[in-house]
């Protein structure tokens, strides 16, 4: 009996050392993520992805030529960009998949200094589905232009992560400040930003938006809703990723899901909002009624524009649901890294 408690004992400390070790290991991937990024990526400039942290595989529009998108610090255009596909954070393997993009979106040109920043992180998939001929001269004079990525399609990773201190795959979106409302199309529902928020998306379910500092607004099957700090709007996806259905009013987010955000690596400093009160939830309720009652929409394309956002532009086709850091085919041109 004395052999068999003393076994017990033995395998009780071997199960807690381990987990330590998992989470001290996890911790320092993380950071070490988080800071190689503020490095590889500060000079990435407008309408640009960095290559922040292995792994991931980049796949470039067809005819686009000397695509080179496979170690850290690469840069690429946007436009050139048919899809990414980042890989989940593997503490053992070294890897994390994190991409960062400088995006002009509907901001002028007289202010080419202001970006809106994307910082992508685990396992993501975004597509762009913006035409290749949107980034001509004569297409952006065009005040309804879309500029690169400003719309497209996007999947993240199914339930959060086991590493302690990670945040779970996503997106996390953040517009210049002073530079007012940002329009963007996310899965084909209409954006209007002038704050951070976080996103996730997973096909057949749900499309969860998370505002954690500012406002956002979300149109989506003629329903707008409005998105105060410290609050989320789901809005059901078809297999297909397009909105399949109306935004939910908004709700207060769980802290847990945002705590852990690496907020650090974008550009403007704020703190991370506490889950919003019933009064703002409740006014945000009504200013989103008053909105959808007046039919107000973003800045977009209409039919006769020529612009489509259902998927079928020039890039590899419509993202379909796959296994978790399961490999796309990248083309003749694709660039696909597992390593720095």
């Amino acid at each position: 009996m004395k052999h068999f408690r003393k076994l017990i004992y033995f395998l009780l400390v071997l199960c807690f050392t381990t987990v330590l070790a998992q989470g001290a290991t996890c911790s320092t991937l993380v950071q070490q993520a988080m800071t190689a990024v503020q490095t590889t990526c500060a000079s990435t400039g407008r309408n640009q992805a960095c290559y922040g942290y292995v792994s991931l595989q980049a796949t470039p529009r067809t005819g686009v030529q000397n695509f080179n998108f496979a170690k850290a610090g690469d840069l690429a255009n946007v436009a050139d960009l048919a899809s990414l596909q980042l890989t989940p954070l593997d503490a053992a393997k070294n890897t994390w998949g994190i991409v960062m993009m400088k995006l002009q979106a509907n901001l002028p040109d007289t202010l080419p200094g202001e970006n809106v920043t994307f910082l992508m992180f685990g396992d993501v998939q975004i597509q762009n589905a913006v035409p290749s001929d949107a980034a001509t001269p004569e297409a952006s004079a065009d005040p309804k232009a879309l500029h690169p990525m400003q719309a497209f399609y996007f999947k993240t990773g199914i339930g959060k992560t086991t590493c302690a201190g990670a945040p779970a795959d996503g997106l996390l979106i953040q517009t210049p400040k002073g530079a007012g409302q940002i329009s963007l199309r996310a899965n084909n529902v209409d954006i209007r930003l002038g704050s951070t928020a976080y996103l996730q998306a997973q096909p057949g379910a749900n499309m969860r938006f998370e505002v954690v500092e500012g406002e956002g607004h979300l149109t989506a099957n003629h329903k707008t809703v409005d998105i105060p700090a410290g609050s989320e709007v789901d809005v059901p996806l078809g297999d297909d990723l397009n909105a399949d259905g109306a935004p939910t009013d908004p709700f207060a987010y769980d802290e847990a899901d945002v705590v852990d955000l690496p907020i650090s690596d974008l550009p403007d400093e704020f703190t991370v909002a506490p889950p919003a009160d019933a009064e703002e939830i409740q006014a945000a309720i009504q200013e989103g009624e008053t909105e959808t009652s007046q039919q107000t929409d973003i800045q977009a394309p209409d039919e006769s524009s020529g612009t489509d956002l259902s998927g079928n532009t020039d890039t590899s086709g419509d993202i379909q649901p796959t296994d978790a850091g399961a490999d796309q085919s990248s083309g003749d041109n694709g660039s696909d890294s597992s390593g720095g």
